[in-house]
């Protein structure tokens, strides 16, 4: 309902007056504070507004008479007007019906696996909760104390997670309905969160002078090296924040990793040892899947910069260090280490140099909204936010931390233009989606040490364990929920039988596939060999019909000026010889082999033929092999 406040072009703050408009009218509210109201809209319509917001929209229903102040205190007017609870009303029904139908829908889907949802409500709660646990969640910055926002009931169960990822992603795919609610249901949430945590009065300004400096794991995305979707997704983010005013950067230490990152897999992709050695992220799994080569590696690399420059994001140095304003990056580093010692770790001086070079270009500053930050650092690793958020606030940081998740960036700029990244939000579900649907990092290693057991015992071959890692449906079969997060062997031992199986099944449709173009490629010969033989006969014909023709007027000519010249009287040696010659020559030949026009002619036809078949062949060899 919020996002169809927007779609129908309210103020950013005009949006949350129905909800509270249509609580003043509807409860007895007569004698109550602000804060009793701000009660009263979040049992109603389990809005959670901050306490200074409905100051400020009670102020407005006062304006237009809608209540009255007294005393610190809120009383109705004797005639309150109707309209705003009828609009809501009306609205209300109808967001009401296009969400009962995304229930339906996806209930038929549970119903497809074998899944039973008792109601319509219990699966709207589901989806929902899918929103608030993979999306809303990594969004919000605010102290976990501070409850603001849509009071959603129950998260869901994570078990439906892979369910609701495989719906979600068909629909939005198909690009049906079900997928465009869901897509205002998303949106919905990204401007009650946004809004409600951010400074109003500067949402729809562009950003001032803000650099936005990228994580390595985003820019791979964006490059590409992370699969299609990805990088379709991290392109309209960069252009999104270019377009509202932001600077799209990274520095120079971020680029340092990723060339380091690039050469690792340059050195492991060329082996299978290697390749199996491989930790496994987005980018091992699409360059696996793609079968990447250590060249691919090295060309990347050695076009790293130019193409970050191709995708608008300008590589700087990094600033001075200045101790003044960084806090404490040793305890920084240990909040981001995986594991006791683990402080000294590449991944984690990185996150540690660029947050520090991030209040260290911030000289002090705490800003209280991104359009005063000047510098923020953006990564996809939500732990990573978490720890360094965590170590900001105990550190006494005050405003915007350092470091923002890339979905609570990609909701503040695109809550600055939603119209100009329409298709944002529905391409973030999808990854999301995607994530949902992959096995967890246990499931995974576990299945690679069953796998070594396995290639070990002569089970599988190398070159079969290279195809198992790299084929789709190993994802998707240890990703189901039949598996869980901690499979015996002989569960992965079925997934590698069974993905054995479709590569079997692989392999003959590619064969069967060959034979069916080699089978074509015989039959377009065998038609081509037609074709030439015909044009072939046809030349032969023309060319023995001609020679006949020629030779019997050389006949008919001869004789009739030979037996002219002797009715005349005066015969010489060549009227004998046109006359006489041809028919004695005929009659000679005829004795001896059997001569008559029409067999030579045949003969001649036949000989040209061939010629000219040899000539056609040799010349569409040639083209073919050109």
């Amino acid at each position: 309902m919020l996002k169809t406040n927007f779609d129908n072009g309210r103020d950013h703050l005009a949006m949350f007056e129905p909800f509270v408009e249509d609580t003043l009218i509807a409860e007895d509210l007569d004698g109550k504070t602000a804060a009793d109201v701000q009660a009263a809209v979040a049992e109603r319509h389990r809005l959670m507004l901050p306490l200074a917001t409905v100051r400020t929209l009670l102020s407005r229903a006062g304006k237009r008479s809608l209540i009255r102040r007294e005393g610190g205190r809120y009383f109705t007017t004797q005639n309150p007007s109707r309209v705003g609870t009828k609009d809501l009303l009306q609205l209300r029904m109808h967001v009401e019906e296009r969400q009962a139908r995304l229930a339906e829908a996806f209930r038929r889907h549970a119903n497809e696996h074998q899944i039973d949802i008792e109601s319509r409500e219990a699966s709207l709660k589901l989806l929902i909760g899918f929103v608030e646990r993979h999306h809303v969640r990594l969004a919000l910055a605010g102290p976990d104390d501070v409850k603001i926002g849509v009071d959603a009931g129950a998260a869901g169960d994570a078990s439906f997670d892979r369910l609701i990822a495989t719906f979600l992603t068909e629909a939005a795919l198909k690009g049906s309905t079900e997928a465009e609610v869901f897509a205002e249901i998303l949106e919905g949430y990204v401007l009650q969160n946004t809004l409600l945590l951010a400074d109003i009065s500067t949402a729809e300004r562009p950003f001032l002078n803000l650099h936005v400096f990228f994580d390595s794991n985003l820019l791979f995305g964006a490059l590409g090296l992370q699969g299609e979707g990805n990088a379709l997704l991290s392109g309209e983010f960069i252009s999104l924040l270019r377009e509202r005013g932001a600077r799209p950067e990274v520095f120079k230490t971020t680029v340092r990793e990723m060339r380091a990152i690039l050469a690792l897999y340059e050195s492991k992709l060329g082996s299978h040892a290697g390749r199996k050695s491989l930790y496994q992220t987005d980018i091992t799994r699409h360059l696996l899947t793609t079968g990447a080569t250590p060249a691919d590696m090295r060309t990347a690399n050695s076009l790293l910069e130019r193409s970050l420059s191709e995708l608008g994001v300008t590589v700087v140095d990094t600033p001075t260090h200045v101790a003044a304003y960084t806090l404490d990056e040793a305890e920084l580093a240990n909040r981001l280490a995986a594991h006791p010692g683990g402080d000294r770790q590449p991944r984690v001086l990185h996150d540690v140099d660029c947050i520090a070079a991030i209040l260290t270009l911030r000289a002090g500053m705490e800003p209280e909204s991104l359009d005063q930050a000047k510098a923020v650092f953006v990564t996809s690793s939500a732990l990573t936010v978490r720890n360094a958020t965590s170590w900001f606030r105990d550190e006494d940081g005050a405003g915007i931390p350092p470091i923002l998740h890339y979905f609570t960036m990609s909701n503040f700029a695109w809550l600055k233009k939603p119209a100009g990244a329409a298709s944002l939000k529905m391409h973030e579900l999808i990854a999301l989606c995607g994530a949902a649907l992959r096995p967890t990092r246990n499931v995974w290693e576990a299945f690679l040490s069953n796998l070594n057991r396995l290639e070990e015992s002569s089970v599988v071959s190398s070159d079969e364990v290279a195809a198992i890692m790299a084929n789709s449906l190993t994802d998707r079969l240890l990703a189901d929920e039949d598996i869980g997060n901690d499979p015996d062997a002989s569960t992965l031992t079925e997934v590698v039988e069974r993905v054995k199986e479709s590569l079997i099944g692989e392999a003959a449709d590619r064969v069967a596939d060959t034979d069916r173009k080699v089978a074509k490629l015989e039959d377009e010969r065998t038609r081509q060999e037609a074709v030439t033989t015909a044009r072939a006969k046809q030349v032969g014909n023309i060319v023995a019909h001609t020679a006949a023709a020629a030779l019997i007027a050389s006949f008919t000519l001869g004789t009739f000026a030979g037996v002219q010249s002797i009715a005349l009287g005066r015969p010489s040696a060549w009227s004998i010889l046109f006359g006489a010659a041809p028919l004695a020559i005929g009659a000679l030949l005829g004795v001896l082999w059997g001569f008559n026009v029409r067999t030579w002619r045949e003969k001649v036809a036949a000989r040209c033929a061939t010629a000219v078949a040899r000539w056609l062949s040799a010349d569409e060899r040639t083209f073919s092999g050109s």
